[in-house]
């Protein structure tokens, strides 16, 4: 990718010297009895190319095509190549103050594509005299050469600058736009033709206020337009962020939101873990439909990512390799060119960054920005309902002693693993667990002890269970585990593993000042054979359990006689 930008760059200027190379060897043809208009047409030139109209989403477009095309029919490809220029030299580099490089190729290809309408207008029209040329048919020839030149320099720019990317569709844009613009560029610079040969200097400014009238009235429109359709988005959105409280839709809504009003390829939203002052992605959308992983993360103050969540203001990259340090927190498979980022804020807390990227340079802009940031500041209020809505439902189906489920989740859960085991005729087992003799340990030490007790055996239970389970506190030392698409002999492996781990773990405790040695007894229910819904497989283990633990106290006694 650098390789191919530092390609770019080189085309820019080489193109720009060639352009001005092309200039220099016709400059001495000029009719500098035709000084004053010339530098008249070189002003009007130059104002044109500062009134840039910016299509929402598309182009950048100017109206001094009519311009170029004129001179060429009255005066000539030396006039016409000294106003294209000149205009587009000034305009870009002195009034709107852009890249040098960009300015220097925008002077070469306007030049070139001069050159080009003017050979096709000698191969198909003949050598044009300025004095006697009718116009229409020069202007007809000049256009079609001017336009596909235009189009071939500046595209080519694009692929050197963006190997290996797919540019058919902006090419689209482009040229819809460009051909729009030409065809009402050509009727215009045969008026100014027609206007100068019967009324002179009067005639032509007459005809380039209406011009700029235009051009300013077009710009006006265009921008209203998409004022009036970033409004009906906001709104839209705001609605539909309003309307749910499910943190995954709210997050989709403001995924959706900001690929429509930036026009970004590449979004991530990013929530804050203050603990830890570290970003992780909440919810991502990527060029190729990857997802960044959950385990990823962004410290804050790293990068513009890091640093909008550390300042609480939103940031501008326009290209990331002209600042590499700006986006030395991104992960290879998320490697944009422009990039933006803009803080979640509420109540003056920052809660997480949404981060918006583009594979193309210079994308965005203080415009882009700022609606990235009304955007955020819209989906902060969102985004922490649904969190708060997430964590009251949290809090509502977990055990707040050990951190599992509890009995409320137990059979909401256990009747949708039921129904999709009825589905793909699958089996489900329950393993019931309780704590031997945990009563009378809680009796001679305590409450506040034993409550420890359970804490560390809910963590010796979530460290041998499988990722698939879920185990639950269902009630006191009773515990439940549901084991998803598990027949009897696994469960039972399971269930031998879990009362393995527990004898063998030490238990910190107030035993006569030594670890803790506890037991597990458990009973195996497994639908469909023990149970047909919810209640009756509990029922079930629950059952097996006590079953369990009469025999082996059975035995224990049975042994003690013997002896």
């Amino acid at each position: 990718m650098a390789s191919g930008n530092r390609l770019a760059d080189a085309y820019l200027v080489a193109l720009g010297a060639v352009g001005v190379v092309y200039l220099g060897f016709h400059f001495g043809h000029l009719r500098w009895a035709e000084a004053g208009p010339l530098a008249l047409f070189v002003l009007l030139g130059i104002g044109v190319e500062a009134l840039v109209i910016q299509v929402p989403g598309g182009p950048r477009l100017t109206v001094a095509f009519p311009l170029a095309l004129a001179s060429y029919i009255l005066w000539g490809e030396p006039a016409a190549l000294v106003i294209a220029s000149a205009g587009s030299l000034v305009g870009n580099g002195i009034i709107r103050r852009r890249p040098w490089r960009v300015t220097l190729f925008n002077s070469g290809q306007r030049a070139l594509s001069v050159g080009a309408g003017a050979a096709l207008c000698r191969l198909l029209v003949g050598r044009v005299d300025p004095r006697v040329a009718a116009g229409f048919p020069e202007a007809l020839c000049f256009m079609p050469g001017y336009f596909v030149v235009n189009q071939l320099l500046v595209n080519a720019y694009f692929i050197l600058r963006d190997p290996g990317q797919h540019h058919v569709e902006r090419w689209r844009e482009v040229v819809r736009w460009d051909l729009l613009s030409y065809a009402f560029g050509v009727p215009v610079g045969f008026l100014f033709v027609l206007l100068y040969r019967h009324y002179g200097v009067p005639g032509i400014i007459g005809v380039y206020l209406c011009l700029l009238a235009v051009a300013y009235n077009l710009r006006l429109q265009l921008y209203l337009h998409g004022a009036n359709r970033e409004l009906t988005v906001l709104h839209e959105v705001a609605q539909q962020m309003t309307s749910s409280l499910d943190l995954d839709r709210v997050f989709g809504i403001v995924v959706e939101a900001v690929e429509l009003m930036v026009g970004c390829d590449s979004c991530v939203l990013f929530l804050r873990d203050s603990l830890r002052q570290e970003l992780y992605p909440a919810a991502s959308r990527l060029p190729q439909g990857d997802e960044l992983g959950g385990d990823f993360r962004i410290p804050e103050g790293q990068g513009i990512i890091g640093k909008a969540a550390a300042d609480g203001e939103p940031k501008l990259v326009e290209d990331l390799l002209r600042k590499p340090d700006a986006g030395d927190e991104l992960p290879a498979s998320w490697q944009p060119r422009s990039l933006m980022a803009a803080p979640l804020r509420v109540e003056g807390q920052t809660v997480g960054v949404i981060a918006v990227g583009h594979r193309e340079p210079g994308r965005f802009n203080r415009d882009s920005l700022r609606l990235l940031n009304i955007l955020t500041h819209q989906a902060a209020v969102a985004i922490q309902n649904a969190m708060l809505y997430r964590r009251t439902q949290h809090l509502a189906i977990t055990d707040p002693l050990t951190n599992l489920y509890n009995y409320r989740y137990l059979y909401m859960r256990l009747a949708e693993e039921l129904r999709k085991a009825r589905m793909a005729e699958q089996p489900v087992a329950l393993i019931y667990l309780d704590l031997d003799d945990f009563k009378q340990y809680n009796d001679a030490y305590g409450h506040q002890v034993g409550d420890g007790i359970l804490q560390q055996y809910a963590s010796v239970l979530r460290s041998v269970i499988r990722d698939t389970d879920v185990a639950v506190r269902y009630a006191g030392d009773e515990f439940v585990v549901i084991l998803p698409n598990t027949d009897r002999s696994e469960a039972e492996r399971v269930a031998h593993r879990i009362a393995t781990a527990v004898a063998n773990h030490r238990f910190d405790g107030e035993a006569n000042g030594r670890p803790v040695r506890l037991s597990v007894s458990a009973g195996v229910a497994v639908y469909p054979h023990d149970g047909h819904d919810e209640r009756a497989l509990v029922a079930a283990a629950d059952h097996a359990m006590y079953e369990g633990k009469r025999k082996r106290a059975e035995g224990g006694q049975g042994e003690r006689k013997d002896q």
